[in-house]
């Protein structure tokens, strides 16, 4: 059952905004439903940001930090040292991956290609377990695969790098499972995986990377699903719902309503509320 929910905020010029606006979600629907909303920062843009991240664990909020890996390579040694020099500004971080997604070509997925990323992934997360020693507990190691199967395997090789079993993880290439993917064999089969999943990783709890609105709908409450995020969108959250909430500038203020629309409608199921009154 799901019980965090991570929003990023990309608009530098609107942080602390945004920040503020993410604590009082979190403090509502922590009240009303036993939800965290918490921030994810992505690597590659909040590590020149720590400022705004000590103002985020001001606030009491959960951090959770992407390691960018959908965005482009990552080196886990500058990713590790990193982390190593800011632990006391996140609670979770996402050990470095390379997305089995990044192989989709056209409608098919590159087999080949997506096997080379689940070892990639699995020698990466090696690499920063020996570069920055963090407790086992803020560690979400991003499992890759293709089929329950080869997720599988991958959290068996995660558990060997790590020398322990990790309780959560992340599910990587989660959007290929999802309504709108691209991938033909695998559109729209989210929730036949996490069932799978739930047989084969008995007691883990899951992350799903990028699934969120309608999507998690679907999900949230299998006993697996542990916490999901909204994706790298950026400033997607006002092009998205400028028209629904009938933005008259793409400013400030039309990026804090669009946060909280795009959090309201992920969570909807979770207190049931319609959603008329952000789109006066």
């Amino acid at each position: 059952m799901l019980r965090a929910f991570y929003v990023s905020i990309h608009e530098t010029r609107a942080l602390p905004e945004a920040l503020y606006l993410l604590k009082r979600l979190d403090e509502e629907y922590q009240r009303r439903c036993g939800v965290r909303v918490g921030l994810l920062a992505n690597w590659l843009r909040w590590r020149s940001l720590t400022g705004y991240l000590e103002l985020a664990k001001r606030l009491g909020l959960l951090v959770l930090v992407d390691n960018g890996g959908f965005q482009g390579d990552v080196d886990p040694w500058k990713l590790a040292s990193w982390a190593c020099r800011h632990r006391d500004l996140f609670d979770y971080i996402l050990l470095p991956d390379y997305p089995v997604a990044r192989c989709l070509k056209g409608d098919r997925l590159d087999l080949e290609c997506a096997r080379d990323a689940a070892t990639e992934t699995l020698n990466a997360a090696a690499w920063f377990v020996d570069t920055c020693r963090l407790p086992a507990e803020r560690l979400v190691p991003v499992l890759q695969g293709w089929d329950p199967e080869s997720y599988a395997a991958s959290y068996e090789g995660i558990a060997e790098a790590l020398g322990a079993a990790p309780r959560y993880v992340a599910l990587g290439s989660a959007k290929l499972w999802q309504k709108r993917s691209g991938d033909g064999e695998r559109k729209g089969r989210l929730p036949w995986l996490l069932e799978r999943l739930e047989e084969l990783l008995p007691g883990v709890r899951v992350h799903l990377l990028g699934i969120h609105g309608e999507d998690l709908h679907r999900v949230y409450s299998k006993s697996i699903v542990y916490s999901a995020d909204s994706g790298s969108q950026g400033l997607n959250y006002r092009l998205k719902w400028r028209d629904v909430l009938r933005c008259r500038a793409i400013d400030t203020d039309c990026y804090m309503k669009s946060i909280e629309y795009e959090v309201r409608l992920s969570l909807k199921p979770l207190l049931n509320k319609p959603l008329v009154a952000f789109a006066r």
